[in-house]
């Protein structure tokens, strides 16, 4: 939504704006809070892909 606002301000031709997620969970070995003995760490991936001109 902030980048469709932006685009409207600048006048930026926009026509569409594609977000990818993904979640794994890594081996953390700075995990320093953990418990566990082999602590996994939440790991969140993104592509941002923009289509126009």
């Amino acid at each position: 939504m902030t980048l469709r606002m932006y685009a409207n301000l600048k006048k930026i031709p926009m026509e569409n704006v594609i977000v990818n997620l993904s979640h794994d969970r890594e081996h953390g070995e700075d995990c320093q809070a953990c418990d566990d003995q082999n602590p996994k760490v939440d790991v969140i991936h993104r592509s941002i892909e923009f289509k126009g001109q």
